[in-house]
């Protein structure tokens, strides 16, 4: 049965108040329903944070109809949640883990870490997640400025995964970010020779791993032996360096469908303690 989630309305106060307990007036924020054959059965509530109402956002209990329990239910409305707050703006949400003998708080945080939401600060049941960055670059230019305000929040022993098709902007965005490091020299597709180092204030390793085809040939690159005094950026690297470091910045890049539109997203998501420490950092510098 299919299940679709959206916002609640006003019309749908007495839904929210039967499923959470709590009624949409006299509590900021809103609710989202997930409705199966035109019957809500399941609920979120959400508010801003008083104290950062712009950046943010609580997420109440989610509440499941008995029947509807362990259907993925659930994580369709966390996953919405964290959509509809990035979509205004939002960039961490704050939620306080079930507790209790069936609640499983671990399961909890692999559900939010694998939609790409970034533990922030833990503070007993209570978690702050930073959620994934979206910007918008409507040309070459904005793509390399924007490469030089990640620059910016760098330091050694980073790695950046890019992602992206074929002309999504991948080295323009390194060319940014090699000039923001400080690189003298143009920064253009390693695609022949896989790897190049360059000096810089922080050296930058550029690596094109479209080509290798497993772990081995990687390990032929012998790129953790250096990791710790450069910044190593590797395009189409997905699935493929993440475990180099205990975290990473993944940049991933899309284009329009219309060839001569310049216009590029790039959606930045951090993994890791070192990265959650910036999380602000890429908030408001980026």
């Amino acid at each position: 049965m299919t299940v679709t989630v959206r916002p609640a309305t006003p019309d749908d106060g007495a839904v929210v108040r039967q499923l959470t307990g709590e009624a949409m007036p006299g509590c900021p924020g809103g609710a989202l329903l997930a409705v199966a054959a035109d019957r809500p059965v399941a609920a979120l509530r959400h508010w801003p944070d008083p104290s950062q109402p712009t950046r943010l956002h609580w997420l109440g209990q989610i509440v499941v109809a008995p029947e509807r329990r362990r259907s993925g239910i659930a994580t369709a409305l966390i996953a919405a949640a964290g959509h509809d707050a990035a979509e205004h703006g939002y960039t961490a949400l704050r939620a306080r883990l079930e507790s209790g003998p069936d609640a499983d708080a671990s399961a909890g945080r692999r559900l939010l870490v694998s939609l790409g939401w970034q533990l922030l600060e833990a503070d007993g049941r209570t978690q702050t997640y930073g959620l994934p960055l979206p910007r918008a670059t409507p040309d070459a230019a904005a793509m390399r400025r924007l490469g030089e305000r990640i620059a910016a929040v760098l330091r050694a022993g980073d790695l950046l995964v890019l992602t992206g098709p074929l002309g999504a902007g991948k080295t323009t965005l390194a060319q940014g970010i090699g000039a923001g490091l400080s690189v003298p020299d143009r920064i253009t597709s390693p695609t022949f020779v896989l790897a190049r180092e360059h000096a810089g204030r922080i050296p930058l390793v550029h690596v094109d791993a479209f080509r290798l085809g497993s772990l081995t040939d990687l390990d032929d690159l012998d790129l953790d032996t250096a990791m710790t005094d450069t910044v190593t950026l590797v395009e189409w690297g997905e699935g493929l360096v993440e475990g180099l470091t205990e975290g990473h910045l993944s940049v991933q890049l899309s284009r329009s469908d219309d060839a001569a539109d310049e216009l590029r997203w790039v959606l930045l998501r951090s993994t890791g303690p070192a990265w959650a420490a910036r999380q602000q950092l890429l908030d408001t510098k980026v």
